[in-house]
């Protein structure tokens, strides 16, 4: 319909017709349907046993296409297997997610199974019975899955299937509210320091473009590997905002020292808003516990009783930012040991949380040397802060 669209349409012309809209219109979806094909997605849920502790399950799907006329064909029918390793038994409800690609649009009847349990070993239990089955469903107001109707389910492009306890957009949504609120606190602060400081707002936004792709070139060199581009790394976003920024400052003739102090309450607020979006996302989640601190989150494939590890570190960042402004307003500048203190504490403690996500790191090592360099950074800052005050 589009290329047909396109041939009709007059050549050289340039007022727009209803025609010519139709067919860029037809285009774009058909740009769509090429590199975003629509998928099936749907999410079950069951209750693990108890034990063994540590327990594997497999979910098997099937679908069949409705409104379809004559015998199904390729893409009319589907038999989607998914295996869910580290589930924590007795760890409350678990919520699997899947997507089936290479489907024909359209509405399907989709059926789901759970495979006998499997223990740690690999070794099937054919004699424990397996948990029922049920389509989820989630309630926002008493966080917790709830069971939904077996109704027919349409396909939707991949970026809109929805994980229980998942907001589409609340990273993005929150990254932006957290730099308007670290600009908004930098003000105050150097408002209710008497500092004069010149050209603060566009040395701010450039150090924070600095930043942003600071923290995109860091994700990309850690995941070099698996090659995942789609993510950002809070430590290339603290390094990217600390080399840009200097050079700025001085470019300009601003005390860096002075620039920095009265930035670390704002930079660290908006660090722990950012990553409250990460927590309604689904990324950088922590690892499944039966433990009672647990919060029922989802990494946008299985939902569970997780390490909450993103309010963890957003917890970090508001404390870490509450005393920074509290030093800041009753010691005033100290040249930048209060910024270096600042991102030397968030980056030990961090190491730690790290620890606790569910993406597991090919070795602890890399860990240990980026907290041990912080930590002789931070005791250094501190002799030197100690020093300044004699």
């Amino acid at each position: 319909m589009g290329r047909k669209q396109k041939r009709a349409r007059s050549k050289g012309s340039s007022v727009s017709s209803p025609q010519s809209d139709s067919s860029e219109l037809g285009s774009l979806q058909s740009f769509v349907e090429r590199n975003v094909p629509p998928v099936v997605g749907v999410t079950y849920w069951f209750d693990p046993p108890a034990a063994p502790a540590i327990q594997t399950a497999t979910i098997r799907l099937t679908g069949e296409r409705l409104g379809r006329t004559g015998p199904p064909r390729g893409g009319d029918k589907f038999t989607h297997e998914e295996t869910i390793d580290g589930i924590v038994g007795g760890g409350g409800p678990v919520a699997v997610t899947m997507k089936v690609r290479d489907i024909t649009p359209g509405d399907w009847k989709v059926d789901a199974r759970l495979l006998p349990t499997q223990n740690r070993n690999s070794h099937t239990d054919r004699n424990r019975p397996t948990p029922p089955l049920n389509r989820a469903a989630w309630s926002w107001r008493r966080w917790r899955l709830t069971p939904a109707p077996a109704t027919p389910v349409p396909t939707r492009l991949l970026l809109f299937v929805r994980p229980p306890a998942v907001i589409l957009g609340s990273w993005a949504a929150l990254v932006v509210l957290g730099i308007l609120l670290a600009l908004i606190v930098q003000g105050l602060v150097i408002s209710a320091a008497d500092l004069t400081l010149t050209h603060v707002l566009p040395i701010s936004l450039i150090s924070l473009l600095g930043g942003i792709i600071g923290g995109k070139v860091w994700y990309v060199i850690l995941h070099r590997r698996d090659g995942q581009k789609s993510g950002w790394a809070v430590q290339g976003f603290v390094a990217g905002f600390a080399l840009v920024a200097p050079p700025l400052l001085l470019i300009f003739n601003v005390p860096v020292g002075d620039f920095l102090d009265a930035s670390t309450p704002g930079l660290l607020l908006g660090l722990a808003v950012g990553r409250l979006g990460c927590f309604f996302t689904g990324c950088c989640a922590g690892r499944p516990s039966a433990s009672r601190w647990a919060v029922w989150s989802s990494n946008r494939s299985v939902g569970a009783r997780r390490i909450p590890t993103q309010i963890m570190e957003s917890a970090l960042g508001f404390t870490l930012a509450l005393i920074a402004l509290v030093l800041f307003l009753r010691f005033g500048s100290q040249h930048g040991t209060f910024f270096i203190a600042a991102i030397a504490s968030y980056t030990i403690i961090r190491q730690r949380v790290l620890l606790l996500r569910d993406e597991r790191r090919q070795s602890n090592r890399g860990a240990s040397f980026v907290a041990l360099l912080a930590a002789l950074i931070f005791v250094g800052d501190l002799v030197t802060m100690i020093w300044t005050w004699r």
